[in-house]
């Protein structure tokens, strides 16, 4: 739930920006949205995306292709909306060293990871495999898998907070 208020303050945080550069904080909005309800995941509809049920209960969860790709194509069409609403700024920022595109940077990298762990997960380190949550690897990735997951919208957050601070910055001194 501390997660989902972090999005929802993040959401917030972007509706006031949306006067100054409406398609970016539009774009970064539908981002928010997607991560909160990728984290959320009512009715475990992401799951079942990409999941595919295994035959026997407790065998390897596999990868249902349709639903991944679908779901891949969703994320990259709202990547590809941040990018180009930022008018390759976010890249040049980047390269400058500006904190806040490092925030989303790191941020941005933080949901592969925890997607990658949570496969491996579903897969290898099973119940059919013998892997309990006492066990050490499974204990240990699930730890990193959820603090990610936790960690990723304060980066979002608090580079939403530098941002805005910037432009407030750039308005006083014109």
């Amino acid at each position: 739930m501390v997660s989902l208020s972090v999005y929802a303050l993040g959401v917030l945080s972007l509706a006031f920006m949306l006067r100054t550069r409406p398609a970016l904080a539009g774009w970064a909005m539908a981002a928010l949205l997607f991560l909160a309800v990728s984290e959320y995941n009512p009715g475990d509809v992401l799951t079942k995306w990409i999941d595919a049920q295994p035959a026997n209960p407790g065998d390897p969860v596999g990868v249902n292709l349709p639903g991944a790709i679908a779901l891949f194509l969703v994320v990259l069409g709202i990547l590809a909306g941040l990018f180009f609403s930022s008018g390759r700024g976010f890249l040049n920022r980047l390269a400058k060293g500006a904190p806040e595109n490092r925030l989303v940077l790191i941020g941005g990298l933080f949901l592969p990871i925890s997607f990658l762990i949570d496969r491996v997960q579903g897969y290898y380190f099973n119940w059919h495999r013998g892997y309990r949550m006492e066990k050490g690897i499974f204990y240990a990735s699930d730890v990193i898998e959820e603090t990610l997951e936790f960690l990723m919208p304060f980066f979002f957050f608090f580079a939403i907070l530098l941002w805005s601070r910037r432009r407030k910055r750039r308005e006083i001194a014109s």
